[in-house]
């Protein structure tokens, strides 16, 4: 099992991702959220084949399809923390931190 838990930001809906899969390859992902949109995603993706999601002229497979049509927010960090999921838990990458920090500094 993977977990990734990701803080969001502004909107302040932690999430807490997990992936299972029993033959790494196909996926089963769960989304624990209080966002209404998360937890409909959640719905939406169920399980997804690992190869597919990572292919690059797929268009982005079906995380980021359902993504797009049902996030209220198109910087929502949680897909890409879906796909994380998904490469880690089928052995494609090292479970590794990844960090978006954002500064805003003043116009001279």
């Amino acid at each position: 099992m993977t977990r990734a838990e990701v803080q969001p930001g502004v909107c302040g809906f932690e999430v807490v991702v997990t992936a299972t899969s029993t033959d790494m390859r196909h996926v089963r992902l769960h989304l624990e959220s209080p966002c209404p949109a998360v937890s409909h995603l959640a719905a939406l993706v169920g399980e997804v084949d690992a190869f597919c999601e990572l292919e690059p002229d797929n268009a982005g497979g079906v995380i980021w399809r359902m993504a797009i049509s049902n996030l209220y927010c198109g910087g929502c960090p949680v897909p890409a923390a879906m796909v994380k999921a998904v490469e880690v838990e089928t052995g494609l990458a090292q479970p590794r931190d990844v960090t978006i920090r954002l500064e805003q500094e003043a116009d001279e």
